[in-house]
């Protein structure tokens, strides 16, 4: 969910562009109303708020999809 950086209310997919001992770094292919597709693109997000935004409602439910090379 990106409630915690917009206040959508929805599940969304974001792609984990990099990452660091404190950051990950996402792209966000869904830019709010009052954003240009650049504001979203390589945003730090500590991995503490990662954990918390990588799950969805009551359920809390979440998934993953991991891209790697053989």
């Amino acid at each position: 969910s990106t409630w915690r950086l917009d206040g959508r209310k929805a599940p969304h997919w974001v792609a984990i562009s990099g990452s660091d001992g404190e950051c990950f770094y996402i792209h966000d292919p869904d830019p709010g109303e009052d954003q240009v597709p650049m504001d979203c693109q390589h945003v730090p997000i500590t991995r503490k708020k990662f954990d918390q935004m990588r799950q969805y409602g009551q359920a809390k439910l979440r998934t993953a999809v991991i891209l790697s090379r053989p």
